[in-house]
C-alpha cells in the first residue's frame, strides 16, 4: 500500500514569499496585518496567495498546488515529539531555524562549544530553548509605550513573530508561540530596537524572547556535552543525564485491554490447561521423529524498482536535496510512467492521489528553480553589457579627453518652471545610476536632440558652495558612437 508520510520539506513557498518579499523595494514590501491574519491553514493559504501577487519568481502553478502543500506543511509541525528534557552541545556551526525543517527561514546560527536545552525531537530535529540574548518581532499596532523607555505593554493578545534574520520583520511571518502560549493583553515587553518602514514611521519593534520560546536545530549537529562543559554553562551534571541526544525518542505503548484471544498453535511446547488430554500412545509404540532443516531468516528486500514503495522513497531523497542538485525532472518522469500504469479503479484511488500529489509538487519545484536560473542568467547577461559599455567609454576617453561622459537625460526639478532649466547627465555602466553634473542649454549646443543618448562633454565644471550642485559650463557636446545606450538590468525583458 502506499504511504502518505509528510511530503517533504516543502513548506518553502511560505519562505520563498519572505525570501521574495526581502528582495523587493521597500515601498513594495509593506504587509499589512488584515491579510495575514488567522491561524493554521488559512493562514499560509493567505500567505501563498500574497507571495504570488507580490513577486513574478513563483510560478503561476503554486496556487493550484496550495491545497496540496497544507499537508504536508501542518504534518512538519508535528513532527517533533516532547521528550525529557537534557543538555546537548553545539559540534559545529549550526543554523537554528523557525520550524522543524530547513525551508523555515534562519534565526540566528549558533557557534561550536554552545550548550543548548533540547526538550522535543524528532528523527532528524531537535527543539531547543532560545538562547540568551535572542529577540522577536512584535507589530506596532500591537503594544503601546510603558513608563519605562524600553517597556513596551500589549494591546492585543500575540505569539510574537520569530526573527528572520535575513528578511527582517517584514520577512518574519512564523508565530515564535504556539496559540496556548500566546501572551495576553497587559504583557510589558523588552524593546531591544525599533524597526521602521520606508517612509520612517515605526512599523514594529524588537524585542526580548519570552522563556518558552522555541527554535529548531537539525540533530546531527548536537552531542552529548562534557561535564567540563555543562560546568562552564553553569549546568549540574545531574541535569544532563537524560542526554541521549543521537537517540530518537522511545514510542510509547498502550497497554490493550484484555480480550479473549486464540492462543496460536505452537509446534515446540506441550500443550496446557485442563482440556481434554491428548489420547495415551502405547508404551511399545516408537516415538515418531520428524527431521527439520534450520530455518535461516530471510533478510529484507529492498523495494523493486519502479515500485510504488520505491518512488515514495526516492522522493524523500529528492525532497531533502537542493533544487540546484536533485534529479526533480527525472523523478516526476518516473512518477508520471507509475500513475499511468495505475488503472483508475477504487481500489487504486488513494495510491493514484498520492502519486500525483507528489508529482505536482514536483512540478512546484522544478518551476521554482527555473526562475531562479533564468533570473541569474539574466544577471550574467546585465553584468556582460556593463562591462562593455565600461570597456567603450573607456576607448573614447583614452582617444579623445572629455571633461565628462554619460547619458544625458531631463530633470524633474530643474525643468524651467520653478527653477532655471537645466540637462542633467547621468552615469552609465555601473550598479546604480547617479547624476554627474548638470548642463544649461544654449541654441549653440543644441542639445534637445542630444537628451537619452551617451555623449561626452567638454567644459568646466564649477561647484556651488551653497548647495553642492555641479553644473558644466559646456564648450562642446558630443553624441559618442558605438557605446551601448542600454545596459540592460537584472529582471528586464
Amino acid at each position: 500500500m502506499f504511504n502518505f508520510p509528510s511530503f517533504g520539506r516543502y513548506d518553502s513557498l511560505a519562505h520563498a514569499a519572505a525570501l521574495a518579499l526581502g528582495q523587493m523595494p521597500q515601498s513594495s514590501r509593506r504587509v499589512t496585518s488584515p491579510l495575514l491574519e488567522g491561524n493554521g491553514p488559512m493562514k499560509i493559504a493567505r500567505t501563498l496567495t500574497l507571495a504570488c501577487s507580490m513577486t513574478a519568481f513563483v510560478a503561476p502553478s503554486v496556487l493550484s498546488g496550495a491545497t496540496l502543500l497544507l499537508v504536508s506543511f501542518e504534518a512538519e509541525a508535528q513532527q517533533v515529539k516532547a521528550v525529557d528534557a537534557y543538555w546537548a552541545v553545539v559540534e559545529k556551526p549550526a543554523v537554528m531555524h523557525a520550524g522543524d525543517s530547513q525551508r523555515y527561514y534562519r534565526i540566528t546560527e549558533l557557534q561550536p562549544g554552545t550548550v543548548v536545552h533540547v526538550d522535543a525531537q524528532s528523527t532528524d530535529w531537535a527543539r531547543i530553548a532560545y538562547p540568551a540574548g535572542l529577540g522577536a518581532y512584535v507589530r506596532a499596532e500591537s503594544v503601546k509605550q510603558g513608563d519605562e523607555s524600553d517597556a513596551l505593554i500589549l494591546t492585543v493578545s500575540s505569539r510574537l513573530y520569530a526573527a528572520n534574520a535575513v528578511a527582517g520583520l517584514d520577512g518574519s511571518w512564523k508565530a515564535l508561540l504556539t496559540e496556548g502560549q500566546a501572551l495576553p493583553v497587559g504583557t510589558v515587553l523588552t524593546a531591544m530596537e525599533t524597526v521602521r518602514n520606508a517612509t520612517n514611521a515605526v512599523a514594529g519593534y524588537k524585542v526580548a524572547a519570552p522563556e518558552s520560546a522555541r527554535g529548531y536545530l537539525l540533530r546531527a549537529n548536537l552531542r552529548t556535552p562534557t561535564p567540563e562543559e555543562l560546568s562552564a554553562a553553569g549546568v549540574s551534571n545531574a541535569a544532563a543525564e537524560p542526554s541521549a541526544a543521537a537517540t530518537p525518542p522511545a514510542t510509547p505503548t498502550a497497554t490493550p485491554e484484555t480480550q479473549p484471544t486464540t492462543e496460536p498453535i505452537s509446534l515446540t511446547q506441550e500443550p496446557t490447561g485442563t482440556g481434554t488430554p491428548p489420547p495415551a500412545r502405547p508404551a511399545d509404540e516408537a516415538p515418531i521423529v520428524i527431521e527439520q532443516s534450520p530455518v535461516t531468516p530471510v533478510a529484507p528486500q529492498p523495494a523493486p524498482a519502479g515500485s510504488l514503495q520505491a518512488l515514495d522513497e526516492a522522493f524523500k531523497r529528492v525532497q531533502s536535496q537542493p533544487d540546484s542538485e536533485a534529479e526533480i525532472d527525472e523523478l516526476r518522469a518516473e512518477m508520471e510512467a507509475a500513475l499511468a500504469r495505475i488503472d483508475d479503479t477504487p481500489t487504486n484511488r488513494l495510491a493514484r492521489a498520492g502519486l500525483q500529489q507528489r508529482i505536482e509538487i514536483l512540478k512546484l519545484r522544478a518551476d521554482w528553480r527555473n526562475k531562479l536560473n533564468a533570473i541569474n542568467e539574466r544577471r550574467v547577461a546585465a553584468d556582460s553589457a556593463s562591462n562593455a559599455t565600461q570597456k567603450a567609454l573607456s576607448d573614447l576617453q583614452q582617444n579623445r579627453v572629455y571633461t565628462i561622459t554619460g547619458r544625458l537625460t531631463t530633470s524633474e526639478l530643474y525643468d524651467g518652471t520653478r527653477l532655471p532649466r537645466m540637462l542633467r547627465v547621468q552615469s552609465i555602466g555601473g550598479p546604480t545610476t547617479r547624476t554627474i553634473g548638470y548642463i544649461k542649454p544654449t541654441a549653440d549646443l543644441n542639445l534637445d536632440t542630444k537628451i537619452g543618448q551617451t555623449v561626452g562633454v567638454v567644459g568646466n565644471i564649477l561647484l556651488d558652495p551653497t548647495t553642492g550642485l555641479r553644473t558644466i559650463e559646456a564648450s562642446r557636446v558630443e553624441v559618442l558612437a558605438n557605446v551601448p545606450t542600454d545596459a540592460r538590468l537584472p529582471g528586464a525583458d
